[in-house]
């Protein structure tokens, strides 16, 4: 209601006006976070499990 006081906006179409675009404000964006090439080369992997896609026919049932 300051802005409508502010603006001497007193119709309701005025005053809906401020209201709607008092709702699509959107926050400023945060700073980007950027990584240095020297923290990527830093990064453990786990090898992957490559088991799940071996065909179950193709394996010995007794591995003795």
């Amino acid at each position: 209601m300051d802005d409508a006081m502010h603006y001497g906006a007193f119709a309701a179409d005025y005053i809906a006006n401020l209201l709607e675009q008092r709702a699509r404000f959107t926050p400023e964006a945060s700073p980007l976070h950027l990584t240095r090439r020297e923290d990527l080369l830093e990064i453990d992997l786990k090898p992957p499990d490559l088991s799940l896609y071996q065909d179950p026919s193709l394996t010995d049932p007794n591995p003795n």
